[in-house]
This record gives structure tokens, sequence and C-alpha cells, in this order.
């Protein structure tokens, strides 16, 4: 009969529980949209100029403070535009209460439905400024956004990085957007900046629209999860001998 080593079993339960640990990182949920649609809890609300329907921002920085999923303070974020040309409140209907996407499953409907919209209307393509201070220096941070309106969508929803480093990514077209979501991952530089742009493509008879963010830390292996793989990596290397 063979005999269950119990030590190796135990090394093995520590390194899969340690590195069950390291995937429980907090994240900082941000709605974007109109101050009537507000998202209650441990969400942090951009609510631009408007009250109803998908609202806008103008070039005046506007300053908030960032709580995380567990209520702790995670810094703050300054939302500007280079230009109030292009934005203004959305007509009736510009929410868009339809089916979500999947990865979106847990956040509330409130965070999603409602969005901030430009469009490319004016001599000045608009740019939308995200500028985060108070992160951990040199973080690399998973970022999820979506991008969906009810009607005049049909553009792209773009969003780059020019603090910190990072690829940026695309929603292709955020018309009834029940499938697509951005996301990439940026570093942050050693003093825990981070600045993003929200871009649309596309004309003036459609706009792109931001809803809801999601930026994540990704966190280094612990050390009791690093001595578990040790232990697992030497148990197969025994067996093998």
């Amino acid at each position: 009969m063979k005999k269950t080593n119990i030590s190796s079993l135990s090394i093995v339960a520590t390194a899969l529980l340690g590195l069950s640990a390291t995937s429980q990182a907090s994240s900082i949920l941000i709605d974007f949209g109109a101050s009537a649609g507000v998202t209650t809890g441990n969400y942090n609300n951009v609510n631009g100029n408007g009250t109803t329907g998908a609202s806008s921002i103008s070039d005046v920085e506007d300053t908030y403070s960032l709580i995380d999923s567990t209520g702790a303070s995670a810094g703050q974020v300054v939302v500007s535009s280079n230009t109030t040309a292009n934005w203004g409140d959305a007509a009736s209907g510009a929410n868009y209460t339809g089916t979500k996407p999947v990865t979106l499953s847990g956040i509330a409907a409130t965070a999603t439905d409602d969005g901030l919209y430009m469009n490319n209307a004016g001599a000045i393509d608009p740019i939308v400024s995200l500028s985060f201070t108070g992160l951990a220096a040199s973080q690399t941070y998973d970022i999820l956004f979506y991008s969906a309106r009810g009607n005049n969508g049909g553009v792209a929803t773009n969003i780059g990085v020019t603090t910190g480093t990072g690829t940026g990514a695309s929603i292709s077209n955020s018309f009834n957007n029940d499938s697509d979501v951005g996301i990439f991952s940026a570093t942050t530089t050693a003093s825990g900046e981070l600045t993003l742009t929200y871009t649309v493509g596309g004309s003036s008879s459609s706009a792109g629209a931001l809803n809801f963010m999601s930026i994540t830390a990704v966190p280094e292996p612990s050390s009791t999860a690093l001595l578990g793989l040790g232990g697992l990596a030497l148990i197969l290397r025994r067996r093998r001998a």
C-alpha cells in the first residue's frame, strides 16, 4: 500500500493558499456619469456637469478623493478636458440599460448604465485627462473600462497612458455595447502617479462614452507562496529521481 506523505501535502496546500492570497487584491471602482445616477457603497462617482442622461466634463479641473473596494483611502484623481466645445448633456435615452458584458458580473448596474460622453464635432479633438496620484509607487495595475450608450453611439472609445507606462486599449463601438470591455495594464511612476487619456474616434454624428473603470493592483507573490512553490518543486524533483 502506497503511503501518503503528509508533509508533502502540507507544503502543496501552503503553496496554493499563498497563491490564492495574491489574487485577492482590492480595486478602485469608478462610476462615470450623471449626478442623478450615482452608485452607493465603495464606488467612486465622477459626475461631470450634468444631472441626467450622459453627463459632460468641462475644462475646469475637478478633483475626486478615491477609496478602494474595501473603503480604504486610495489617493485621488483630477479630471479635466482640453475643451468644452464638444461636450454637453446627452439627449434622453442615451443611457444603456441592456445586457452587460459577463466581465462586469457583480458590478452595480448604476455604475455601468450612464456615462460621460464626447464627440468630434469641433475643430479641436477633445481629450479628457484622468490624473491619478497617491497610488502605490512603481506598481503595475490591471485596468478595465466599459463604454456604452443607448443612442448616438457607434464610435471608438480609447484609453491611453501619458504618465506612467502602458499601452492602453480601445472599445470599437459603444452603441448598445453588450459584450466589449477594454483591458490593459499600466505601471505608475516612482511617485505613484498615473495619467490616462480618454478620446473618441468618429464623426460629429456619433459619440463615445466612458461608463465604468476598475483599477486593480497586480500583487507580488507572497513569501509564503514562494516558499510553498519551492517545496513543491523539490517534491516533484525527488519523485522524478
